[in-house]
C-alpha cells in the first residue's frame, strides 16, 4: 500500500487487519452483523475493510460527504453494531445511534495479530452499499461473499493485473467502483496507490500525481478521465466504468501495448457483470457477459427481444445480489425470477438494470443509456446520452452533457453543456448547430448550449447534473442579427411572455417565433394559454402568431385590430341530480316503449312463422311513417325559445331524435326524394333543393328554391349549451349554397345567393347578406365565390325531373332498404339452419362464420354494383337530372353502406385492395381510415401517406342541378389529418401535412410544407414525431405484416361474430319464452331482451379492453408496433359494436357516462353526452354538469409520421363543447368555458375559465360579427 508518504507491506496491512478484527470481536460484534466504516482516506481506510471482513461482519462504508441525515438514515437502516472511524471524524458522527470505534486510539493496541477463527457460509452477508433511491431515501445493496469471490475468480484473468503494476485507488469506499480499484490489486499482489483527497483529484493535478507516481493501471469514469491532460506513458492498462464512454476518448487515450477495458455493471450484480476491449476502430460497447454471468435484452414483458433490437438489460447468475435491505417490496420489483427458464437452475433471479441495450451482430452489448433517467420533453421520449454523443463529435468539445429545462415545474427544453479542448472560437454554436442538425430530429436539439470551464463533479467522480448552472446564453438557434429591443407596452409584455414560453432574455422584436428562436407547435400553444391571461392579449389566436410570427409584426396586428368586446360565457345553469335522475328513468321508460312498438312484428312472428310477410310489412311501414307521425306529433307545439336541460321540453326533444333516427334519411340523402319527406316531417323546402345531408328538426328549417347543401353538412336548429337547449329557426334562401361539412346553428339566415365554403361554421344568429361569399370557422367574408360555382351555376338547366330518372331514383332506394337484408341473409341463414336442426351450441359455433361472412357479402355487394352503375366518371360538371346523376347517388350510397356496415374494414390493410377494386389509385402502404364522401374515382393517394379518420378527399360539388367531379391528389409520405378536407381539384405535395379538422388550401400544397385551419394557415414549423426505426413505420417487415393482417382480420370479424352471438343468444331466449308465455308477457320483455343484448356485448368489449390493454396511459408508439394493432382492435371492437348496439341509444342521457366509465374513461355527474367520438378512454377526462354536442372528437391521440402519441384531454367542470368541434390531447377546456361548434383546440392549449371559443383554430368570441337583429 501507498499513501502519501506512508506505504505498507502486505504483511503489515494483513496484521493491523487481524488486530482490528480481534477488537471488534471483543466488543461483540460476531458473523452477519453490520459495521459501518467511516474514515478519512488514509492507510486506516483499508486496514478498516480487512478488519471487518476478518471479524466476520459485513461493512457498509460510509463517506465524509455524507449529509448528517443520510448518514443516520443509513446506521438505522443497516442496522450498524459499532462504526469504525478516526478520532477526526468522531466529533462529526457522535449523533448516530450506534458505538464508535476509534480505529486510529491506543484500543488496537496489544490485540493479537493473528488471524481471527471466523467461519462464514457463502451465502453470508460481505458489505452492503448505499446508491440514491428514487423516494429520496438511499437504498442500501447486499452483497453476499459468494457474490463477490465470484466477481474476483472470473475478473483476475480479464484484467490482468500484475505484481509489478501501480494500481490507482481513487474512489471513496461507499461506492462499489472502489471494489474495482482495490481487490483485483490485493490478489495480484500489485501496489495499490491511494489516490490525492484535495484539488489533485481531478484534471492537471491528478495528471501530475498519476505521473509522479508511476502509475499503470487505471480505473476512473469517463468523465474524470476527459480531465486528464498527460500522456502517462507508464499507464498499461486502463478500466472505464460508471457511466458510457465516448469513442473520441477511446481515440484519444489508445495506445500500441496499452489496454483500455469497458466494464459495465449495477452494484447489484456485484460491481461488473459485462466487459470488453475497446478499440479505436470499433464502435464503443459494453462486452460481452463475464463467465458465470448472464446478460439478457428483455422487453416489458420480460421476453427476449431480437439480436438488434433495443430492450432492458437484465443481469443473471451469482454476482446478482442478495436484495436491497429492508426492501422487500423493492427488492421483488427488481430481483425477479429468470424469465428464460432453459437458464433458471444456473441463474434462478435476474437483477433489471433499467438501463437499455442491446446485442449487436457480434454477440457484444451496445449501452442505450438509463430507461428511467430518458426524459420526456413535449412528449417525447429523449435518452441524452445520444444527444452527449452528438455534441462529443465537435473536435472542439472535450465532454458534453446534456440536461432539462423546466419552466412552471413543466420540462419544456433541452440544455446541453460543453467543455473545451482550447479556447472557445467564435464559429462553435454555429458548428454545433450544424451537427445537431444534421444528426438529430428537431425535437432532440437543445434550446441551449454552455461552454463551461469544468463540470461540478460528484463524490463517485460523476457530473452533479443538480449543480449545474442555469442557461445564460442565447437560444442555439438564434440568428446573428442585431438586437433590437421592444418598445411600447404591447411589444414589452409580448417580449415577456416569449422569454418565459422560449427561456433566455433579450429577445429581439425582429426574430421569428419558430425559425430564429426555435419555437414549435407546443411552445405556441403555451404561449397562447399565457396570452389569454392578459385581458387585452388574449383575442390573440394561434392563427395571428403563424401569420405575425415577430414580436414587431405581432404588436403592430394587435394594435390595428379594432376593439372588439369578448364575450364572457354564460354561468351554466345548474341542475340537482334528482332532476337529471329523474328525467334519465323518463327516457328508459320511454325508450323501452319505443324498443317496444317497434318489436311488435318479430314478437307475432315467434308465434306465427306464416306471418313473416306481414311482420315485413309492419317494419317497413314503421320505417317510413312512424318517424312522420311520431316526429309530428312530438314536436306540436314546440316553439323556439330556451328550455332548462333535462326538462319536459328536453325530453320531447331526446325522444324527437330516437324516433326520427330510424328513418330512411340518410337513404334519401341526395335524391329528389329527400325534400318530399321532409316536408311531410314539417320542413318547408322550396323546389328544385339538392341535400346531400339531412337537417335536424326540419319544422325549424326554412329551405328556399333551389338551394344546394354539401355533403355532411348540419343545418342544425337546436343547441345545448351551458345547461339550456335553445331551438330557433334557421332560413337559407333561394339559390344559396352550404358546402361540405359546414355547421349552421340556430337563428342563423343564409341571405339568396349566399354562398358558404367547405368546412365553415355559420354561428347562432349569424346573418349571411344576399350574394356574398363566406368560408372558414368562424365564417367570414371573402372577396369572391369559387369560379366553380359559377361556372355551374351557368350550366345549370331548369328542366323538370324525367320521368326514367326518377323512377331510378325510387329503385335505388328499394335497394338500400334491401341491401342489410341481402347482407345478412347468408349468415342468418347459416346460423339458424344450424340452430333449428342441430342445436343451440353448434348455431353458437357457426356464429365465428357470421364474423367474416357479413364484411366479405358487403365488399362484394359494393363492388359489384359500384363497378355496374359508375364503372369510371370522369372529371367534369356533369347534370344531375339524368342518368349520370342517378348513377353517382346509387355510388354514393353503396360507399355509405360499406361505412356502416363494414366501418371496421377501414383503417386495416384489408381496405386499400377494397378502394382500388372500387376504382382507387392508393399507393403502396398507404393508410387511409374513415374517409367520408370519396369517390373511389377521383381519390389518389400517394405511397406510404396517411388518411387519418373522417377525413374527407375530393368531394362531388351540387349546385344549380350540376354535379362537378374532380380528382384529388395526396402526395407521398403526406399526412391528411382527422376531420380534414382536401377538395376536388386539390393536390397535396410529397411529405406534406394537413393538419386536424383543416381545409386544403386552393393552390397546390408544396412538398415539404405544413397547414392548418380552416381556412389553411401554413406552419412554418411544426412539432416533429419522436423517431422510430423505419421498419416500424414505413418499412414493415413480412412478420409484422402477417401479424397485423392477423389481428386486423379479427378487427374486422369481432363484432360481427360477438353480434351474432349476442343476438342468436336473445333470439333463443325469447324462442324459449314464446313456448310458454302468451304473447303480450314475451312483447312485455322484448325490449329488455334487446337491451340486455347490446350490454351483453357491451361487457364483452369493456372485458376485452381491459385484458388486452388495461389502462390507457400517455405514451407514444409507432404504427407498426404490435401495442397499436391491440389498441386498434379494442376501437374496432368499440366503435362498430358498443356505439351502434348500445351507446347510441343512451346518447343525451344520463346512461352514457356509465357506460363510458366501463372502459375508464373518468365522466362527470350530471354531463350531457351527445357524442361517441372516445377512444383511449382513460386519457379523457369531463368534470361534472358538463355539455358534449354531437359528433365532436375527445381526441386523446394522432398518427402524425406514422407515429402514435397520445395523451390527456380534460373538460372542466360546467363547460359546453359545441356539435363537431375537436380538443385535441395536452388540451384543457377551463371550468365553465364554452368552445363553439365546428372548432379546434390545439395540442396543449388551454381555455381560460369562463370564456367563449370559436374556430379552426380557437379564438376567443366577440360581438364583431353581424347578428340578427
Amino acid at each position: 500500500m501507498a499513501c502519501g508518504n506512508v506505504e505498507l507491506s502486505y504483511r503489515e496491512l494483513d496484521r493491523a487487519a487481524n488486530r482490528l478484527a480481534h477488537l471488534l470481536r471483543s466488543r461483540g460484534v460476531s458473523e452477519g452483523d453490520a459495521v459501518g466504516i467511516l474514515v478519512e482516506r488514509s492507510i486506516d481506510t483499508y486496514i478498516a475493510l480487512l478488519g471487518v471482513l476478518k471479524s466476520g461482519a459485513a461493512y457498509v462504508p460510509l463517506d465524509s460527504s455524507f449529509p448528517a441525515d443520510r448518514l443516520e438514515f443509513i446506521a438505522q437502516d443497516a442496522g450498524l453494531c459499532q462504526l469504525v472511524t478516526t478520532s477526526g471524524t468522531s466529533g462529526a458522527v457522535g449523533h448516530l445511534p450506534c458505538p464508535l470505534l476509534e480505529i486510529d486510539g491506543t484500543s488496537v493496541v496489544g490485540m493479537s495479530d493473528e488471524r481471527p477463527q471466523v467461519y462464514l457460509e457463502p451465502e453470508q452477508l460481505c458489505y452492503v452499499i448505499y446508491t440514491s433511491g428514487t423516494t429520496g431515501k438511499p437504498k442500501g445493496v447486499a452483497v453476499s461473499h459468494a457474490s463477490i469471490v465470484n466477481f474476483l475468480d472470473v475478473v483476475t484473468p480479464i484484467y490482468q493485473v500484475r505484481a509489478e503494476d501501480r494500481v490507482y485507488q481513487g474512489l471513496s469506499i461507499a461506492f462499489d467502483f472502489s471494489v474495482e480499484e482495490i481487490w483485483p490489486a490485493w490478489l495480484a499482489g500489485a501496489t495499490l496507490v491511494t489516490g490525492p483527497g484535495d484539488d489533485r483529484r481531478v484534471g492537471a493535478g491528478l495528471s501530475e500525481f498519476l505521473a509522479e507516481q508511476d502509475i499503470t493501471f487505471l480505473c476512473c469514469v469517463p468523465t474524470l478521465l476527459t480531465t486528464i491532460d498527460a500522456e502517462l506513458p507508464t499507464l498499461r492498462s486502463l478500466l472505464v466504468s460508471g457511466e458510457a464512454c465516448p469513442q473520441d476518448l477511446v481515440r484519444r487515450w489508445s495506445r500500441p501495448g496499452r489496454r483500455i477495458l469497458n466494464a459495465y455493471g449495477p452494484t447489484e450484480s456485484t460491481v461488473t457483470a459485462t466487459c470488453g476491449e475497446l478499440s479505436p476502430d470499433r464502435p464503443v460497447t459494453i462486452g460481452t457477459p463475464l463467465p458465470s454471468y448472464r446478460v439478457y435484452v428483455l422487453d416489458e414483458q420480460l421476453r427476449p427481444v431480437p439480436e438488434g433490437q433495443p430492450g432492458e438489460i437484465c443481469v443473471g447468475g451469482p454476482g446478482v445480489a442478495i436484495g436491497y435491505v429492508n426492501r422487500p417490496g423493492l427488492t421483488a420489483q427488481r430481483f425477479v425470477p429468470n424469465p428464460v427458464l432453459a437458464d433458471r437452475e444456473h441463474a434462478p433471479r435476474v437483477y433489471r438494470t433499467g438501463d437499455l441495450g442491446r446485442y449487436t451482430p457480434d454477440g457484444e452489448i451496445e449501452y442505450l443509456g438509463r430507461i428511467d433517467t430518458q426524459v420526456k420533453v413535449r412528449g417525447y421520449r429523449i435518452e441524452l446520452a445520444e444527444i452527449e454523443q452528438v455534441l462529443r463529435e465537435e473536435p472542439a468539445v472535450e465532454n458534453a452533457v446534456v440536461t432539462t429545462l423546466e419552466r412552471d415545474g413543466v420540462v419544456t427544453d433541452l440544455v446541453g453543456y460543453v467543455t473545451l479542448r482550447g479556447e472557445q472560437d467564435e464559429r462553435l454554436r454555429e458548428r454545433l448547430l450544424a451537427v445537431l442538425r444534421r444528426r438529430l430530429p428537431t425535437y432532440m436539439i437543445p434550446a441551449f448550449v454552455e461552454v463551461l470551464a469544468e463540470f461540478p463533479l460528484l463524490a463517485a467522480d460523476k457530473v452533479d447534473r443538480s449543480a449545474l448552472p442555469a442557461p445564460s446564453s442565447p437560444p442555439l438557434g438564434r440568428s446573428a442579427a442585431p438586437l433590437v429591443p421592444p418598445t411600447g407596452p404591447v411589444q414589452c409584455k409580448l417580449a415577456e411572455l416569449w422569454s418565459e414560453v422560449l427561456g433566455g432574455t433579450d429577445i429581439s422584436i425582429d426574430e421569428d417565433f419558430f425559425c430564429d428562436l426555435g419555437g414549435h407547435s407546443m411552445s405556441a400553444a403555451q404561449l397562447m394559454s399565457r396570452l389569454r391571461k392578459e385581458p387585452e392579449l388574449r383575442g390573440v389566436a394561434m392563427g395571428d402568431l403563424y401569420a405575425h410570427s415577430t414580436i414587431r409584426a405581432l404588436a403592430a396586428f394587435i394594435e390595428a385590430s379594432e376593439p372588439a368586446t369578448e364575450v364572457e360565457a354564460e354561468p351554466a345553469l345548474k341542475h340537482s341530480s334528482l332532476r337529471v335522475a329523474l328525467c334519465g328513468a323518463a327516457q328508459l321508460v320511454l325508450l323501452y316503449g319505443w324498443i317496444l312498438l317497434l318489436g311488435m312484428p318479430l314478437v307475432l312472428f315467434l308465434y306465427d312463422n306464416s306471418a313473416i310477410l306481414p311482420a315485413l310489412g309492419w317494419l317497413a311501414a314503421s320505417y317510413l311513417l312512424l318517424p312522420i307521425v311520431g316526429g309530428r306529433l312530438l314536436m306540436t307545439g314546440l316553439k323556439p325559445g330556451r328550455y332548462p336541460l333535462w326538462g319536459l321540453t328536453y325530453l320531447r326533444f331526446w325522444l324527437y331524435g330516437k324516433v326520427v333516427g330510424i328513418a330512411p334519411l340518410p337513404l334519401l340523402a341526395g335524391s329528389p326524394l329527400l325534400a318530399p319527406y321532409l316536408r311531410l316531417m314539417g320542413a318547408r323546402i322550396g323546389r328544385d333543393c339538392h341535400m346531400s345531408s339531412v337537417v335536424g328538426l326540419p319544422a325549424l328549417v326554412n329551405i328556399g328554391a333551389g338551394v344546394s347543401i354539401g355533403y355532411g353538412a348540419r343545418v342544425q336548429p337546436y343547441q345545448v349549451e351551458a345547461g339550456w337547449l335553445r331551438l330557433a329557426p334557421i332560413r337559407l334562401g333561394t339559390g344559396s349554397y352550404l358546402g361540405t361539412n359546414c355547421v349552421v346553428l340556430p337563428g342563423a339566415e343564409i341571405g339568396a345567393d349566399a354562398s358558404v365554403g367547405d368546412q365553415s361554421l355559420v354561428a347562432a344568429d349569424q346573418v349571411i347578406p344576399d350574394g356574398e361569399h363566406w368560408s372558414g370557422s368562424p365564417a367570414t367574408r371573402q372577396p369572391a365565390a369559387p369560379p366553380l360555382l359559377a361556372a355551374m351555376a351557368a350550366s345549370a338547366q331548369d328542366r323538370r325531373w324525367p320521368v326514367l330518372v326518377l323512377l331510378g331514383y325510387l329503385a335505388g332506394a328499394v335497394l338500400f332498404m334491401l341491401m342489410p337484408v341481402l347482407i345478412a341473409v347468408p349468415t342468418v341463414l347459416v346460423v339458424a339452419l344450424t340452430t333449428h336442426h342441430h342445436g343451440l351450441l353448434n348455431g353458437m359455433i357457426l356464429t365465428l362464420v357470421g364474423g367474416p361472412l357479413v364484411p366479405f357479402t358487403t365488399c362484394v355487394l359494393v363492388v359489384l354494383v359500384k363497378r355496374a352503375v359508375m364503372p369510371g366518371p370522369r372529371p367534369g360538371i356533369h347534370q344531375e337530372r339524368s342518368g349520370f346523376g342517378v348513377r353517382k347517388w346509387i355510388s354514393d350510397g353503396m360507399m355509405a353502406t360499406s361505412l356502416s356496415v363494414t366501418h371496421a374494414l377501414y383503417s386495416t390493410l384489408y381496405l386499400v385492395p377494397f378502394l382500388r377494386a372500387l376504382g382507387a389509385r392508393t399507393g403502396r402502404w398507404s393508410e387511409v381510415a374513415t374517409v367520408n364522401f370519396v369517390d373511389p374515382d377521383m381519390l389518389i393517394i400517394g405511397e406510404r401517406s396517411f388518411v387519418a379518420d373522417i377525413a374527407v378527399v375530393g368531394p362531388a360539388v351540387f349546385h344549380r342541378g350540376c354535379v362537378a367531379l374532380s380528382p384529388a391528389e395526396v402526395g407521398r409520405r403526406t399526412f391528411v389529418g382527422n376531420g380534414a378536407l382536401v377538395p376536388g381539384a386539390a393536390k397535396l405535395g410529397d411529405n406534406s401535412l394537413l393538419g386536424v379538422h383543416s381545409v386544403a388550401p386552393a393552390k397546390p400544397v408544396e412538398p415539404e410544407t405544413t397547414w392548418l385551419g380552416s381556412p389553411a394557415i401554413f406552419l412554418p414549423t411544426r412539432q416533429p414525431s419522436q423517431i422510430f426505426p423505419d421498419r416500424l413505420t414505413f418499412q414493415p417487415t413480412k412478420w409484422l405484416i402477417v401479424a397485423r393482417l392477423l389481428i386486423e382480420y379479427f378487427r374486422v370479424t369481432l363484432p360481427g361474430t360477438i353480434a351474432s352471438l349476442t343476438v342468436l343468444a336473445g333470439y333463443y331466449t325469447a324462442v324459449q319464452l314464446a313456448r310458454s308465455w302468451p304473447a303480450w308477457a314475451v312483447a312485455a320483455v322484448s325490449p329488455a331482451l334487446v337491451l340486455g343484448i347490446g350490454l351483453a356485448s357491451t361487457l364483452i368489449v369493456a372485458l376485452l379492453k381491459w385484458v388486452v390493454i388495461g389502462r390507457y396511459r400517455p405514451r407514444t408508439e409507432a404504427l407498426w408496433s404490435i401495442w397499436v394493432r391491440r389498441t386498434e382492435l379494442i376501437t374496432g371492437l368499440y366503435e362498430n359494436l358498443v356505439v351502434p348496439g348500445f351507446l347510441a341509444m343512451l346518447t343525451g342521457s344520463p346512461f352514457a357516462a356509465p357506460v363510458l366509465r366501463l372502459f375508464g374513461a373518468k365522466i362527470g355527474r350530471r354531463t350531457w353526452l351527445s357524442t361517441t367520438f372516445l377512444t383511449e378512454f382513460d386519457l379523457v377526462e369531463v368534470g361534472d354538469d358538463t355539455a358534449v354536442g354531437e359528433f365532436t372528437s375527445l381526441q386523446t391521440h394522432l398518427f402524425e409520421d406514422r407515429v402514435m402519441k397520445m395523451s390527456r384531454v380534460r373538460i372542466g367542470d360546467g363547460a359546453s363543447v359545441g356539435v363537431r368541434s375537436v380538443v385535441l390531447y395536452d388540451a384543457v377546456v377551463g371550468e365553465g368555458a364554452s368552445l363553439d361548434a365546428m372548432s379546434l383546440v390545439m395540442k396543449g392549449e388551454t381555455l381560460p375559465e369562463h370564456t367563449r371559443w370559436r374556430g379552426i383554430p380557437a379564438r376567443t368570441q366577440t360581438t364583431t360579427e353581424p347578428r340578427r337583429s
